[in-house]
């Protein structure tokens, strides 16, 4: 009898919980409604301006959220965005600096909003103002005006043998030094990024007849330094007006493979580097604004935490006034060569 109690009493439970639900206003809870997200990087650098805006995801209700990774162009990075259907495809969008003020066109084929051919200058505020679903949000940045000067720049080839699960695996690429002086009396920000571009074969077809295409292939800077571990952002903390320096940073081909069922021993096949191939590597350090550094930090201890069902929740840093997101510059130095 007792026990039929209790499965009674928590069927009343839940019924009672669920009815609750689906009697609340939201009209008398406005933090619960949906709010607009907003994602902008804006540089001296940009080819053009890059805006994705989407709606939250209320608390309330039987939404699955769903998160996707996805590259964004202007900060050579990943960032994480509301996955599909919550994309907001007729918001006004302005770009404000001064007096000037364009508006964004929405691009159906990329998601995003953008405008081409439109010059950041350093130092400047600029102001996006996005208008959509009966809001307005908006949010500030002022582009850095310093770029920093690498210095002693040395490559030299990298080639190693090491074992793992699969057998011996073979990382070869270079190595890179470099140092820059940091800004002084004041705190200053940075990214670090490198990419290596070369040709190889990369197997198509099924299993049992492979065909090997000829494409571009990309390798990724790996950092190795005594100061961020293998972060790409960090300050000047306790180098303020010194130099900052990177030390046997790894610029790798990529092992990639693609696989043709589950077994990885039998069903993936690596592709093939073409060493001979016309290879170039670009380099680039940052001077970024807080507010990028800020939310590349939360999201990477949300990527960190998203499957550990006993970690604390990780919030994403946001700036964006009145919704959600973030909208952040920087100013970036650059150096190119071909390879032989």
């Amino acid at each position: 009898m007792k026990n039929k109690f209790i499965f009674f009493a928590l069927t009343i439970l839940f019924f009672s919980c669920e009815t609750i639900v689906d009697e609340v206003d939201l009209s008398q809870f406005p933090e619960l409604r949906e709010k607009i997200v907003v994602t902008s990087f804006i540089g001296p650098s940009n080819d053009g301006i890059i805006v994705r805006v989407s709606k939250s995801v209320p608390i309330l209700g039987d939404v699955k959220i769903e998160y996707q990774t996805v590259y964004n162009e202007n900060i050579q990075d990943s960032i994480v965005i509301l996955k599909d259907t919550k994309v907001i495809e007729d918001a006004e969008v302005y770009l404000i600096e001064g007096r000037s003020k364009a508006r964004l066109n929405y691009d159906k084929e990329k998601f995003y909003y953008t405008i081409p051919n439109l010059n950041i200058f350093p130092g400047l505020t600029y102001t996006l103002v996005v208008k959509a679903l009966g809001q307005t949000v908006e949010a500030s940045t002022t582009v850095p005006l310093n770029t920093v000067s690498i210095n002693n720049f040395t490559i030299k080839n990298y080639f190693e043998i090491t074992n793992s699960f699969f057998g011996k695996d073979t990382a070869q690429g270079y190595t890179i030094n470099f140092d820059w002086k940091d800004f002084g009396n004041e705190t200053n920000y940075y990214k670090v990024w490198g990419e290596l571009r070369y040709d190889s074969e990369i197997p198509t077809g099924t299993k049992d007849s492979i065909v090997y295409k000829r494409r571009r292939g990309f390798g990724y800077l790996d950092l190795n330094n005594d100061f961020s571990g293998d972060s790409r952002y960090f300050n000047d903390e306790e180098r303020n007006g010194g130099e900052i320096k990177i030390t046997n940073a790894r610029l790798l081909f990529s092992r990639s493979y693609s696989c043709f069922g589950d077994n990885f021993r039998s069903d993936c096949f690596p592709h093939r580097i073409i060493l001979d191939s016309d290879k170039e590597f670009t380099i680039e350090v940052a001077n970024i604004t807080k507010e990028l550094y800020d939310y590349q930090n939360s999201l990477r201890s949300f990527n960190q935490n998203s499957n550990n069902p006993f970690s604390e929740p990780s919030p994403v840093y946001s700036n964006i006034k009145n919704g959600l997101g973030i909208f952040a510059s920087y100013n970036a130095s650059q150096i190119k060569q071909k390879l032989n």
